[in-house]
């Protein structure tokens, strides 16, 4: 009974995972999307080609085998059809490629293990005919377009060093601009790994369209990685007119707080933005406490998560994130929890207080919080809580959090 209480508690605030077999059990399993780091593997390629699938073979246990019929050449030399041979990691996943597919593929040479041998063995033609996806199979990009292929095809043709250079960064742009998102999010991801290249205005407005694409995509927050590590200032004139301008983005304002030079009076406006988005990523940058403080009590989840997930400006903030704790949504709840917790023994006097005096959810949240600061003042108030508490259930919460680390597996009492 204990542990199903405690666990309970600290599931129903989302700090552990929880189990979602029986949810899942019944959705169909998805295709498998190309690697994140589609452009670096497809640097590392024996062969990369475009061309159409022309028939699909399983060769069991999540194995597929399939004739691939090239139509173009970017990286090596091709014959005019290939055997490729792949793995589904899930068994029940549908395969990848399928008949009549137009797809980009980086090939390597296939390691022939015993596995394999067996599965192929049976197959027309020598087993070192046939080529693998490479990338563990993540080198794959389904109906490319011509720009697309046009744009790999230069950045591939580069020197090593060249692809980190002005040359390179330029084509990772305008794909991280310009291509679908797979290919875009992993020209972004492969960005981080370049040189200091100044950029012109051309490129740097290449930039800004970047960050702008939908959050989805998994663009923006791969191009915020780029700027935090290259912080490239030729962005702070185009990002300050951009946000100006009608309907901006909310990755710019993420973007823009990581770089250089006045910024703070813009945001006022912004945190009246009708979008959450938006004042979420006002609350995620500003430095003034009031502006934080607003949007730490706003309307929507959203924003009043984003808030509280970062440290406060000001002192006034660690009062008002300990008033988040007893927030109606659970994600506040957790952001603020371990928001507190970061703070380390500061902030296990305000946890304390709360575990023994606040009403629920706050108490619970509270407690939760001090398991994960984890040193001698957060244990000694878990005792007190676990010894002094007016509530059963919270003395036993407390009590289980002392012997336990949350995320353990035990078994549930009957």
């Amino acid at each position: 009974m204990i542990q199903r209480l405690l666990c309970g508690a600290i599931a129903s605030l989302g700090l552990v995972a929880t189990s979602g077999a029986a949810s899942y059990a019944e959705e169909p399993v998805a295709k498998a999307s190309p690697s994140s780091m589609l452009v670096q593997t497809l640097e590392h390629a024996a062969l990369v080609v475009v061309g159409e699938v022309l028939e699909v073979r399983s060769l069991g246990d999540g194995a597929y085998q399939a004739e691939f019929r090239v139509e173009q050449t970017i990286v090596g030399t091709a014959s005019a059809s290939h055997w490729i041979v792949w793995e589904e990691r899930a068994n029940a996943r549908p395969p990848r490629l399928t008949t009549k597919d137009r797809v980009l593929l980086g090939l390597a040479p296939l390691v022939v293990t015993s596995g394999w041998r067996e599965r192929i063995e049976a197959l027309p033609g020598p087993a070192d005919a046939r080529l693998a996806i490479a990338g563990s199979a993540g080198a794959f990009l389904q109906r490319p377009s011509v720009g697309e292929v046009v744009l790999l095809d230069h950045f591939l043709a580069l020197s090593v060093a060249r692809r980190s250079g002005p040359d390179g960064v330029r084509h990772l742009l305008s794909l991280a601009a310009e291509a679908q998102p797979a290919l875009a999010r992993a020209a972004a991801e492969r960005l981080k790994s370049t040189g200091f290249a100044r950029l012109s205005m051309p490129v740097a407005e290449l930039a800004i369209a970047a960050i702008s694409r939908p959050a989805e995509s998994g663009v923006p927050a791969a191009m915020l990685g780029w700027v935090e590590a290259r912080k490239p200032v030729e962005l702070v004139a185009p990002l300050d007119r951009a946000l100006a301008a009608a309907g901006p983005a909310a990755a710019l304002v993420r973007v823009r707080a990581r770089l250089p030079g006045p910024f703070e009076a813009r945001l006022a406006p912004l945190a009246r933005d009708p979008r959450p988005t938006m004042r979420a990523a006002v609350a995620a940058s500003t430095s003034d406490p009031e502006l934080w403080a607003a949007l730490a009590t706003d309307p929507s989840g959203l924003v009043r998560e984003a808030a509280v997930s970062r440290q406060p400006p000001g002192e006034a903030g660690v009062a008002i994130l300990a008033r988040t704790l007893d927030d109606p949504e659970p994600r506040v709840r957790v952001a603020s929890a371990r928001t507190l917790a970061a703070r380390g023994d500061e902030a296990v006097q305000t946890l304390r207080r709360l575990g023994l005096e606040a009403g629920s959810p706050a108490r619970e949240t509270a407690l939760a919080a001090l398991t994960l600061i984890r040193s001698p003042a957060a244990a000694g108030a878990i005792a007190e809580i676990a010894r002094d508490h007016g509530d059963a259930n919270m003395r036993k919460l407390a009590e289980l959090a002392l012997t336990r680390q949350i995320g353990d597996v035990h078994p549930v009492d009957p």
